[in-house]
């Protein structure tokens, strides 16, 4: 959250959180990753902002 509050005056908004407990990364069938990529095909998220790369995607080809 905090990398969002510092892009507040840029116009950045938080919108949700998206998370996958207890789902691998290494998979792509994941109900967060998948809810994730609706909201920004939709246009309703137009940035993500994640703790760490490898923890959106731990198989690069995914991530590709």
């Amino acid at each position: 959250m905090s990398a969002i509050r510092t892009r507040q005056p840029e116009g950045w908004v938080y919108k949700t959180t998206c998370s996958d407990p207890g789902y691998t990364g290494f998979t792509y069938d994941r109900p967060g990753l998948l809810r994730l990529i609706q909201l920004a095909k939709s246009g309703e998220i137009k940035v993500v902002v994640v703790y760490k790369r490898e923890r959106l995607f731990r198989n690069a080809d995914l991530a590709a």
